[in-house]
């Protein structure tokens, strides 16, 4: 398989089929058995790890929030001015939508008192902060309304003229919005 730049890839599989042991792959937590992964000709077995997780998103189905500020959450207490951060928000089209939260909000543990769609905002403005070459995603919107969804999906296909995009896409509707769909089959892509 070759990711490039340019195109959205969607990745279907049923359950049990690989995915997971793909994203490990990919983010360098587990080695493969044969061949190697590249990452801008380096195998990922060469990168140091903290520089990896720089380049490469990866946001889950259930994002992981952590006690503190909103703030806190998306600059993982990184000092970025607030308009860098409220830039972030625009670069993913949902500015809109969370123009009115505050930075200073505290949210509880694993952010519980949030819905699960705004815990998915959170995890992709976290990501676009970061601005990664590898984004990962594992259905990011699966609890978003449509309309923001599509905000999103358009954002992320003009994020992938710089930027390799991943996305665990099963609906349909999600497909649409990916350039090829590879379909994982007990661990083997057809």
């Amino acid at each position: 398989m070759r990711f490039v730049p340019g195109l959205v890839y969607g990745i279907t599989a049923p359950t049990g089929s690989g995915k997971s042991t793909l994203f490990y792959l990919l983010l360098g937590y587990y080695e493969p058995q044969a061949g190697e992964i590249l990452l801008g000709g380096l195998p990922l077995s060469q990168w140091d790890k903290a520089k990896l997780r720089e380049v490469i998103a990866y946001i889950p189905q259930e994002p992981v929030l952590f006690e503190g500020t909103l703030r806190d959450n998306l600059t993982l207490y990184e000092d970025i001015p607030e308009e860098q951060i409220w830039a972030a928000a625009e670069r993913m089209g949902f500015s809109a939508y969370v123009k009115d939260w505050r930075l200073d909000q505290l949210l509880g543990a694993g952010g519980n008192a949030l819905s699960a769609g705004e815990r998915q905002l959170i995890a992709l403005w976290r990501a676009a902060l970061r601005e990664p070459a590898v984004w990962i995603l594992d259905e990011p919107t699966a609890h978003i309304d449509p309309q923001t969804e599509a905000l999103i999906y358009q954002q992320l296909r003009r994020l992938a003229e710089k930027a390799i995009v991943l996305i665990v896409a099963h609906r349909p509707d999600v497909r649409a919005y990916c350039d090829e769909v590879i379909s994982l089959i007990s661990a083997y892509a057809a």
